[in-house]
């Protein structure tokens, strides 16, 4: 094989399927019609942070997938693509106490196991 045909056929073998785009795509257009995660999307949040730091008192940062915010409204999402686990539930704990302490009153927090159109309330 020549050098850049094996570089190619590595590449095309990381990347999903297309199938495997169709069925993910799908999965995400139903999920956003049938539950809650349609309000995160319909632009009624005066703010929206993606991927955006949130530095602690003690110096650290945590970095949540999607906060939105209005009034002293906020709604934290984190989005997973693989098995449910605990620390999941810890990690988006963890968002809902730091953005208590930022003056929210009302804060909800989620995540959302896109591939299995799942979405866990915590703390809510």
């Amino acid at each position: 094989l020549k050098q850049g045909t094996f570089t190619k056929a590595k590449r095309l073998l990381s990347l999903p399927q297309q199938e495997e785009v169709a069925n993910l795509k799908s999965q995400i257009s139903t999920t956003l019609d049938t539950t809650i995660a349609g309000e995160w999307f319909d632009g009624s949040w005066s703010a929206l942070y993606r991927e955006r730091n949130i530095v602690l008192p003690n110096g650290k940062s945590k970095r949540p997938d999607r906060v939105m915010t209005r009034n002293n409204e906020a709604v934290v999402i984190d989005y997973k693509f693989g098995k449910e686990e605990r620390e999941h539930i810890a990690q988006i704990e963890q968002y809902i106490k730091v953005l208590k302490t930022m003056g929210y009153t009302s804060v909800k927090g989620y995540v959302w196991y896109v591939p299995m159109g799942k979405i866990t309330p915590i703390g809510n």
